[in-house]
């Protein structure tokens, strides 16, 4: 039996199916063609239409290329095909039909005959039908058959699936061995598509391991390489991974994103396979996001879609999680709990361990909360083990269950450790971590965790134990080593470009054009990469210093100041003050959270109000009273019952919405030196001693007083280095900035709800975004930000903060002035000069605000009061 011209085509499948399914139907229509060749161009098309994601014609072809094989009496070529054509039945949802091909394939092959990759697509049946261990068994028993063979391009396809098996398992360092042979067969053979899958799954693997960094740079490169070879159905399946790792990583609305794209894509391919674990994935990420009807939903429309095609252990994951979207849902009673445990046992015998071990952790803990505490006990002592082993999320789930077990038994202490330990795994985690944005959403994975210590610690009434629980989930990324990419690498030059497209869109704007669909686009492109890139980045593995109490009361007398750290615990606000003195630490019960959110709104809303003073005299002037009664109201609620000194300083730790409440309106520290921090530990950190570094000055584009700033602050630091509007490009800012002692940044800002990675000030050459502070290498000890919602954050869970001001506190900077929303520009002019001057004279920056606050408070004006009262200062004291 000789294939002819055909021989290449179905060794070029998997290297390039375009062009392969291009020149197999020039050779179908080939009048010279044999028989033979014939068949063998149909094979060709067959398996290139399926890698295109055309799963019907490819059905349909290799069905034509099997008769016709069946018809020249060639009983072992048409049982290779059947294989082929199995796969793709397969891929369309029909099992049986795929199953039946597979059985007709055996009986033709001969004796001796090419039984491996029929016995290697028997276990990919498996795998689709969620049988792990029976896949498993079959993959073993194909692999010295495919040896023997010499079948090099099978067996290559064999240690591709066979790794995802093993990931499934929990066998990760031999999937990754077989992933790692994958790829390099596939590249000596000079298969693009199979080399490329393989990097797929290795993402995919890294993703379990919880290596999210290195997880995403490879689906990322993997991704490039199927859109090259226009392999539709692999970036369908790569975007359900990609939601995976996502989703490791905290990044729910993401992975959300990622998981309805290859939704969408495998329903219009026919993909059914791809389709029902992608609603999976979407449904777990949906829950993640808090919207559980959603996930609900998803859930079971991928547990029924599994059921009607046999997939019956698949469908038993989906079940998990209807259960889990019921119980974050509140529908799971005492009742409920033996079908979660049976769910769990389900999944263990079908070999899907993690997942199983999730489901004993959520036995363990909704059992103890429901008051089913023996059924709890029986779940969790086959959890001993996921503490140690598995996904970072699946090992701090474990320890929460070990932790509420033993406080249920009465083991405080116990349980203390044990939440500890918990909160050491989530730590590490975000130590691997590179990227400021996936360190900041990781921190959601220890929500339950730090809730139990903090309950805890106010049951016992201990205000150091308040603090200590406080600070171990508090702004944690903030505290990690900083990862800063290389100044000339690949995220510097995307900026680059992105600055460059930025300021061509506004060269367009300014002379009445407008930014087209193409255009808008190639922006969209930019910023995903960019994120792409930054996420890619690793951290050193050195997880954040905990809070040094004694390091702190050294702090506080050092400074004469007091800390009021503020924590939010079950909906309720409590407070810890903390002085030098240990005896005189308290706790404070401040009553329900949920009403200060107007309060703050309607701050922000006053200042705004006043900032642009464009109502009438009578009407500036009751918006400046209104402000004073909600200070007022502020200080009665929250700050009179802290029994705080009645001067000196106070550093002030916020949490929640708190976290942009402008605490100089309260009266009682309307004068005083305040600074806010986003955790006692940074505060302690932030402390460096003055430096002799120069002033550097900065003046941002279409500034309106932007020139006599300058010239003004010129006067009070005659040897700054001044950077006008013309001058101040984003590269020569940073250089100029590192080892400087204060830094002035007055530039247009714009604050980025939906990325908040991207908030930015505007310079000559384009947006400094918070990604290119991270390049910062000698950060300065002191940056003013005079620019709107400069000091504003976006607050994530944990009470992690991502912005212009914090990303520079992250980085090494000591303190930060900045508004925490609009501000008008004459009235700034004139705080901000004050500010410097104070500063200059010998204050120290908190100091210096409050001057400037009461100067400009003096002068009265509507506009100065706004500006007067938008100003914090960030950081340390």
């Amino acid at each position: 039996m000789t294939l002819g011209r055909a021989a290449a085509l179905l060794e070029a499948v998997q290297a390039d199916p375009r062009r392969t399914a291009d020149a197999a139907r020039d050779l179908v229509d080939d009048g010279s063609a044999t028989p033979l060749e014939r068949i063998g161009a149909l094979w060709a098309l067959g398996r290139a239409l399926s890698e295109l994601d055309e799963v019907e014609a490819a059905c349909r072809t290799l069905g034509e290329a099997a008769d016709a094989a069946d018809g020249a009496a060639e009983g072992a070529l048409a049982a290779e095909i059947r294989v082929s054509r199995s796969v793709c039945l397969l891929t369309a949802g029909d099992a049986e039909a795929a199953r039946a091909e597979l059985d007709l394939a055996e009986e033709q092959i001969p004796p001796g005959g090419p039984t491996g990759r029929l016995v290697m697509q028997r276990g990919l049946l498996e795998i689709y039908g969620g049988r792990l261990a029976s896949a498993l068994e079959a993959l073993d028993r194909a692999l010295p058959m495919l040896v023997d063979a010499g079948d090099d391009l099978a067996r290559c396809r064999l240690l591709s699936n066979r790794g995802v098996i093993l990931a499934f398992l929990g066998q990760l360092d031999r999937a990754q061995d077989d992933l790692d042979e994958c790829q390099s067969l596939a590249t000596r053979l000079g298969q693009d598509m199979a080399a490329a899958a393989a990097l797929h799954n290795l993402g995919f693997v890294r993703g379990r391991r919880g290596d999210v960094p290195r997880a995403l740079d490879d689906l990322r490169t993997a991704r490039r390489a199927y859109e090259a070879l226009g392999a539709a159905r692999l970036v369908a399946t790569l975007d359900a991974d990609l939601g995976a790792v996502l989703l490791t990583g905290g990044l729910a609305e993401e992975a959300a994103e990622a998981a309805a794209r290859a939704v969408d894509a495998a329903s219009a391919a026919g993909n059914r396979l791809t389709e029902a674990e992608a609603r999976l994935l979407l449904a777990e990420a949906s829950l993640a996001a808090g919207r559980t009807a959603s996930a609900r939903r998803a859930a079971q429309e991928a547990a029924d879609t599994f059921r009607a095609a046999g997939r019956d252990p698949w469908a038993t994951i989906a079940d998990h999680l209807v259960l889990r979207a019921d119980v974050a849902g509140g529908a799971v009673g005492p009742d409920d709990l033996d079908a979660v445990l049976g769910v769990a046992e389900q999944l263990d015998a079908h070999g899907w361990t993690v997942e199983a071990a999730g489901a004993r952790a959520l036995v363990g803990r909704l059992g103890i909360a429901l008051g089913r505490v023996e059924l709890a006990r029986r779940a969790l002592e086959r959890s001993a083990a996921d503490r140690c082993q598995g996904p970072a999320a699946l090992r701090a789930s474990a320890w929460l269950a070990t932790a509420m077990l033993r406080a249920e038994d009465g083991d405080r202490a116990g349980a203390r450790r044990a939440l500890a330990a918990g909160m050491r795994v989530i730590a590490a985690h975000q130590a691997a971590l590179g990227s400021t944005e996936l360190r900041v959403h990781a921190a959601a994975q220890g929500r339950e965790l730090a809730g139990l210590g903090l309950r805890l610690a106010v049951e016992d009434g201990s205000p150091e134990d308040l603090l200590r629980w406080a600070e171990r989930w508090r702004a944690r990324a903030l505290s990690l080593p900083p990862v800063r990419p290389p100044r000339d690498g690949r995220l510097a030059a995307l900026l680059d470009d992105l600055r460059a497209l930025d300021a061509a869109h506004r060269e367009l704007l300014l002379g009445g054009a407008e930014v087209d669909d193409a255009e808008r686009a190639r922006r969209i492109e930019l910023e995903d990469e960019v994120r792409a890139v930054s996420r890619s980045l690793s951290g050193s593995g050195a997880a954040s210093e905990r809070l040094d109490l004694g390091g702190l009361r050294a702090q506080l007398g050092a400074t004469g100041a007091q800390l009021v750290e503020l924590v939010e615990v079950d909906g309720e606000l409590h407070a810890v003050v903390a002085e030098a003195d240990p005896a005189t630490w308290r706790w404070c019960a401040l009553g329900p959270v949920a009403e200060l959110s107007a309060q703050v709104a309607q701050a922000l809303a006053s200042i705004r109000r006043l900032a642009v003073a464009r109502s009438s005299p009578r009407a500036l002037a009751a918006a400046v009273e209104a402000l004073g009664a909600l200070g007022r109201a502020v200080d009665q609620r929250v700050v009179a019952p802290l029994g705080l000194a009645p001067d000196g300083p106070v550093v002030i730790v916020p949490t929640g919405v708190l976290q942009r409440f402008p605490w100089s309106v309260v009266p009682s520290l309307t004068a005083r030196p305040v600074v806010v921090a986003p955790s006692a530990a940074l505060w302690v950190r932030a402390a460096r001693p003055a430096v002799d570094g120069r002033v550097v000055l900065v003046g941002g584009p279409d500034l309106e007083h932007v020139e006599r700033e300058l010239e003004l602050l010129s006067e009070v630091h005659p040897d700054a280095l001044v950077l006008g509007p013309e001058d101040c490009r984003a590269g020569r800012v940073l250089d100029a900035a590192s080892g400087a002692r204060m830094v002035h940044l007055a530039a247009h800002g714009t604050l980025r709800s939906d990325s908040p990675l991207f908030t930015s000030l505007q310079l000559a050459d384009g947006p400094l975004t918070v990604y290119d502070l991270e390049h910062l290498e000698d950060p300065p000890r002191t940056v003013v930000l005079p620019a709107c919602d400069a000091g504003a954050s976006t607050v994530a869970t944990g009470d992690e903060l991502i912005g212009s001001a914090v990303g520079l506190l992250s980085m090494g900077v000591s303190q930060v002035v900045a508004p925490l929303t609009m501000v008008p520009d004459e009235a700034t002019v004139d705080l901000v000069v004050d500010l410097h001057r104070a500063v200059a004279g010998g204050l120290d920056v908190p100091h210096a605000l409050a001057a400037a606050r009461t100067a400009a408070l003096a002068r009265g004006g509507p506009q100065d009061v706004a500006a007067a009262h938008a100003f914090v200062v960030l950081g340390g004291s």
